[in-house]
């Protein structure tokens, strides 16, 4: 057996080390309020949305398109919660905030982009995207309730 090496024992301690935390999970300084939790939950949501309707598109047709119209409609809100939730990232990681939310949003696109899909589950991404191109905002708002426990999982929030 080979003696570990000076770069290999780093290396391990170092894979050892990320793996009790997602990656790029970074603890904030301070708690999101509950107004900037449903900021959050609006904005991953929507990548959410935006991921899972293209992915589906080829098994359920018109999923993009649905989004798209959806997009097209409230893109300026979302838009708007974007903004918002760069504010408290910039609040809650003050050294590195960009970085912070650039890491956080590529582990959203990443994780979304790689569901293995099924037709279930494109079915049922449809009827949300159906549901919200029917009920507008109020339905989204609704949907994103879903993804609560995710962000309190990454964030400490104020009791």
């Amino acid at each position: 057996m080979r003696p570990l090496s000076v770069v290999a024992v780093p290396v391990l301690v170092g894979m050892v080390l990320s793996a009790a935390a997602p990656a790029g999970a970074q603890v904030a300084k301070q708690c999101l309020t509950p107004g900037e939790v449903y900021t959050e939950q609006l904005v991953r949501y929507g990548v959410f949305l935006r991921e899972a309707s293209y992915a589906c598109n080829d098994m359920i047709p018109g999923s993009w398109k649905l989004w798209a119209g959806f997009n097209a409609a409230y893109g300026s809100r979302l838009a708007q919660e974007t903004r918002m939730r760069a504010l408290f990232f910039q609040r809650a990681f003050p050294k590195k905030w960009r970085t912070t939310l650039a890491i956080f949003d590529g582990r959203l696109v990443t994780y979304y982009r790689h569901i293995s899909i099924n037709k279930s589950y494109c079915e049922d991404v449809h009827k949300k995207l159906e549901a919200i191109t029917n009920s507008g905002w109020g339905a989204f708002t609704s949907q994103s309730k879903i993804v609560v426990d995710q962000i309190h999982l990454d964030y400490k929030t104020c009791q």
